[in-house]
């Protein structure tokens, strides 16, 4: 049987209707608890008694994935604190509801993806958000009885009142764990929790490598952690037999506040800054960006003193440039041009070379083998199809055979500073070569008008003349000929002539020239590798130089 447009709509209609209503009530926007009878969907949210805190459906960036999160209601952006299924998103229609006991996120097939979990013989059970920002689980005939809280799992943010710790008993951590990056919040690369072994909290990237410490606790403080805190913040630190942990909590109740794991690998301290209605960060642990353990992923280089931080070593582009366009880094690099697997000889003009990186870190994950000089570096490396890499010290050769990870940039006055040997295809070489004889062109040209605007300056532009000209050069033609050029390279283009004008002016006698001004000089920089294949790169090592633009 046919349907009639207008019935179509008609259908479309109810189903939406009795997706949205189901066989429960919604929860209405407000109050702050989930009954029984009660759902909490994409179009409702839960809000704490006081109005500090609220409960609901967000999305991440523009894309259809949803989570059950938890954020400050003054916070307009919704920059959550806590996440429920941050490794199993869901669709704008599913739902939390209480079922059997426990507080359950389905998605719209009616297909369970979150529980708070827990073995409950209670017939009646609410969940209610509170106003430092804790969801919680309770018993409707006993409400002081928790039966679950979100402070035991805590996500990326670590709120005042919480506790960040280690069960003795359990043999668990607490742990914070950032976002994989801005717009996905699966766990990413970084995580902290307490040291029990020192009482101390770290920082650890890939669950592996401690990047940063916070000290052993001193009775007021953490010994590496600024004590400037105090003033307005009360930092406790507990140790029983049961547990250690560390909480605070503000010392004006108005001030909002909250400490979360970046996706930069940093924990910072933010505060809220009612007037402005924005967040404003307090502080940052570790200080500076190349601290964290390969904040530039694979393949690159940090620099602290050079933006952006992160760049490409030389022959490799990013991984994923959309993610560098938003300042998100973990991927790293990848190499633009394949290696020559078995070139063992330097003496092969079309195989693989070398590339000094000089004055940085070694990165990790090498090996060692005893050799004489630096070349037999070079030759070993280039006869092990898997070697990407070398530098030299006094016991010998190092070799790279993986991605090269957490390289920075240090000074030529550091005592840890190295050089590193980056193996590259011989086509790279070529590029640059080109790019030298380039440099070499301009680099006389610079010379030429410098040492032409001092003589002018010094009113001695006649010793700019060859000395074999001296006697059949018009010495007004000469230093017209100088007052032209010198105006042809002037810094801005609305002080240059025409060439039209240049002719005119030359043939001209008698028409007037504008004194020129200093001239533009190409100005050289040198940080130490390229950044993507669609811009310029730079490079402090012993072949390449700034790419230069025309003005």
């Amino acid at each position: 049987m046919l349907i009639s447009k207008s019935n179509r709509i008609f259908i479309l209609v109810i189903q939406f209707l009795c997706l949205f209503v189901k066989t429960n009530f919604s929860v209405r926007t407000g109050g702050d608890t989930i009954s029984s009878n009660q759902t909490l969907n994409g179009f409702s949210t839960i809000v704490s008694a006081g109005g500090v805190f609220v409960l609901g459906f967000f999305s991440p960036g523009n894309n259809e994935n949803y989570y059950v999160g938890i954020w400050y209601q003054v916070d307009p952006s919704r920059s959550v604190v806590w996440i429920a299924n941050r490794e199993k998103p869901v669709s704008f229609y599913s739902h939390l509801r209480i079922s059997d006991g426990n507080l359950v996120l389905f998605n719209e097939d009616e297909v369970p993806i979150w529980s708070t979990n827990v073995n409950s013989s209670s017939s009646c059970v609410q969940a209610v958000i509170k106003d430092d920002g804790n969801l919680i689980l309770i018993n409707c005939s006993n409400p002081t009885k928790t039966l679950w809280k979100s402070f035991d799992y805590p996500s990326h943010t670590f709120l005042p009142g919480n506790q960040i710790g280690y069960n003795k008993v359990t043999k668990t951590h607490r742990v914070l764990t950032s976002w994989k990056n801005s717009k996905d919040p699966l766990p990413g690369l970084y995580s902290f929790h307490l040291n029990e072994t020192d009482n101390s909290y770290i920082l650890i990237w890939n669950r592996s490598i401690t990047y940063w410490s916070s000290g052993p606790w001193s009775g007021h403080n953490f010994r590496s952690v600024r004590s400037t805190l105090e003033i307005s913040y009360n930092l406790m630190y507990e140790s029983n037999g049961y547990e250690s942990y560390f909480t605070y909590s503000v010392r004006n109740t108005t001030m909002i506040s909250q400490v979360f794991l970046d996706v930069s690998g940093q924990l910072k301290l933010f505060n809220w800054l009612f007037a402005s209605k924005k967040w404003e960060l307090s502080g940052s642990h570790p200080g500076q960006h190349c601290e964290v353990y390969a904040f530039c992923g694979a393949n690159s280089l940090c620099d602290d003193n050079y933006l952006p931080f992160c760049r490409c070593l030389t022959g490799f582009t990013p991984k994923f440039q959309s993610e560098w366009d938003l300042k998100e880094y973990s991927n790293g690099c990848i190499r633009e041009r394949e290696l020559q697997c078995g070139n063992d000889s330097l003496d092969n003009v079309g195989g693989d070379r070398f590339l000094e990186i000089p004055y940085v870190n070694l990165p990790k994950d090498n090996e060692s083998l005893r050799t004489g000089a630096i070349q037999d570096c070079a030759s070993t490396c280039l006869s092990m199809c898997s070697c990407i890499a070398y530098a030299h010290n006094n016991s010998g050769c190092i070799f790279w055979t993986e991605d090269l990870l957490n390289v920075k940039q240090l000074t030529a006055n550091d005592s840890n500073s190295k050089s590193l040997y980056i193996r590259l295809s011989a086509s790279e070489f070529e590029d640059r070569n080109n790019i030298l004889l380039v440099m070499d062109i301009i680099k006389e040209e610079n010379r030429a008008k410098e040492k032409a605007w001092k003589l002018w300056k010094d009113n001695k532009a006649l010793d700019l003349m060859d000395s074999r000209l001296s006697e059949s050069c018009n010495r007004n033609e000469f230093m017209r000929c100088v007052n032209v050029a010198l105006l042809c390279v002037q810094e801005s283009s609305s002080d240059r002539p025409t060439m039209p004008n240049v002719v005119f002016m030359l043939g001209n006698e008698t028409t007037f020239l504008s004194n020129p001004k200093q001239p533009a000089f190409v100005s050289w920089i040198s940080p130490s590798i390229s950044t993507s294949p669609n811009k310029p790169s730079s490079s402090v090592n012993k072949l390449t130089t700034t790419l230069v633009q025309g003005r």
